[in-house]
């Protein structure tokens, strides 16, 4: 359990406090997480802000909205380092790719980029991250599952462009998934984690990291 990095999804929140924010996050993290989640996208003047989907911005794309016109519950990615600081893991799931550049030189800015992993699913992306960023932690993400075979070849092509990770939902991991990944030199991700229960299950399976989106009393 203790080599198993436990991501608060989003902060895993409760309610009444709600998901990607600072009293999320800030709970999770004394609860016991290692690590907190969160997507990451990009304004229109060029800061990352913590938002799921397409935002809050109605129609109109968040690309095309600056900070300071959005609500104030959203949260920028520099508020989560100068409040929180830099000694927990933060997985990104990278909504808008192009926050990459703004993403890395924050991270740089608070001595945060050891801890920091981000999670996309488009290759040739991840590529490119890599060959600019040689100690950047990329984490490939899919929805499918694999059987063996064609786990093992997918970690192979994976490890040959230089991804750290694997992300497959909890449900598809099997017995023998942790050892072919590992294997092959990367890690195993979970994702889909309703409860913290689950988290040992995982554990046990031999997952580096899980996403869960309840933190109970007893994770510490």
């Amino acid at each position: 359990m203790a080599s198993t990095i436990r991501f608060a999804h989003r902060g895993a929140p409760v309610h009444p406090v709600a998901g990607n924010t600072l009293a999320a996050f800030e709970a999770a993290l004394r609860a016991g997480a290692e690590g907190i989640e969160s997507d990451v996208r990009l304004t229109a003047d060029g800061v990352p802000v913590l938002v799921h989907g397409a935002g809050p911005a109605g129609s109109r794309p968040l690309r095309s909205v600056s900070r300071h016109a959005l609500p104030p519950e959203i949260l920028a990615l520099a508020d989560v380092w100068e409040r929180l600081g830099n000694e927990f893991e933060l997985s990104l799931d990278m909504s808008d790719p192009a926050a990459a550049e703004a993403v890395v030189a924050l991270a740089s800015h608070y001595n945060a980029l050891p801890r920091l992993w981000l999670t996309y699913w488009r290759l040739p992306a991840m590529i490119a991250w890599r060959r600019r960023w040689p100690d950047l932690k990329l984490v490939y993400a899919t929805l499918f599952g694999f059987p063996d075979p064609v786990l093992r070849r997918t970690t192979a092509r994976l490890a040959a462009a230089g991804i750290d990770a694997i992300n497959l939902h909890q449900r598809i991991i099997g017995r023998n998934s942790a050892a072919t990944v590992h294997a092959g030199g990367l890690k195993l991700f979970a994702w889909g984690l309703r409860r913290h229960t689950d988290v040992a299950r995982l554990a046990a399976l031999g997952a580096d990291a899980v996403f869960v989106d309840e933190i109970g009393s007893d994770l510490a």
